[in-house]
């Protein structure tokens, strides 16, 4: 009978352990923090959860004054993120709508939305890209038709009709 208890009583504490380590650890996934806090759980049970909960985010939303910056540790690719959207894309950070920053292993920011839902940035800067790219060809399409113009090849009134339409001035007027 005695030994029984003792097994019981040992998978009943290694369960609670379980239960109050993927707590706190989800507390501070949420938060940011590192990804210690299982064992943080698992042995101090909601205590350990409790001391995730209450901890400040990893990424605060303002340091404003030189005083807090010069005694919080600030990582320097933190605060690029905050300034230059593009250097989250380079040290794997995503900001949510809401302001937040996260770091890349972290999928559900703190106000509910997950990484997914967010637009990335990189799309729209390929996007620009391709506007530019589109924009340097019609540069050279009428670079192309001038010489066709020298040449005596159109006429003036084609050459315009069609300089106005690359670069976006007129929509072409089907008669």
């Amino acid at each position: 009978m005695p030994v029984l208890f003792i097994v019981v009583w040992i998978i009943v504490v290694i369960v609670h352990g379980i239960f109050w380590g993927s707590m706190a650890q989800s507390a501070a996934d949420r938060k940011g923090l590192g990804p210690n806090w299982f064992l943080c759980g698992f042995f101090l049970g909601p205590i350990g959860y409790l001391v995730a909960k209450v901890q400040d985010d990893r990424f605060p939303k303002t340091y404003t004054s030189p005083e807090v910056k010069a005694r919080v540790r600030y990582k320097p690719s933190y605060e690029q993120q905050r300034n230059n959207p593009q250097a989250a894309i380079q040290n794997n950070f995503w900001t949510c709508s809401c302001g937040r920053v996260n770091a890349s292993y972290i999928t559900t920011c703190a106000c509910g939305k997950m990484r997914e839902e967010i637009p990335l940035p990189e799309k729209e800067e390929k996007k620009e890209k391709a506007d530019e790219g589109q924009e340097l060809k019609n540069f050279a399409l009428i670079r192309e038709l001038k010489s066709l113009l020298d040449d005596g090849i159109i006429t003036e009134a084609e050459f315009d009709a069609k300089k106005k339409q690359l670069l976006g001035l007129d929509d072409p007027v089907v008669k």
